[in-house]
């Protein structure tokens, strides 16, 4: 075992004197690199995509709110004339009118049922 193991070291060591493994590491580290950078391009255009996306929510949210302002005060106004005195008055005549052409079909009912 310790002269195998001598034997490794000594391999080892030519190895770092020839410049072999040095030259694997640092074509190890290269291949890394690169996949690095293009794996960070991927992720920067899919970041892009994604900011994109935030954008446009944000501005249809923006739109929203100002629908839903404009709805509410279009609401408030329609509240306020349905309000009215005027108003009232105008839904208290048409429910007396509707009162009164309900009494005047039911005597009419009636009148008909004691002619037949």
């Amino acid at each position: 075992e310790n002269r195998q193991r001598e034997r490794d070291l000594t391999r080892l060591a030519k190895e770092v004197e020839a410049g072999e493994i040095e030259q694997d590491a640092n074509d190890r580290a290269l291949q890394q690199i690169s996949r690095l950078e293009a794996e960070l391009d991927v992720w920067k255009l899919k970041n892009a995509s994604l900011e994109k996306q935030v954008q446009e929510t944000t501005v249809y949210l923006q739109r929203a709110k100002q629908d839903e302002e404009a709805a509410r005060a279009r609401a408030e106004r329609l509240a306020e004339v349905l309000e009215s005195e005027e108003q009232q008055q105008r839904r208290k005549d048409l429910e007396a009118r509707g009162a009164a052409r309900k009494e005047e079909e039911s005597a009419l009912k009636k009148e008909v049922e004691t002619l037949q």
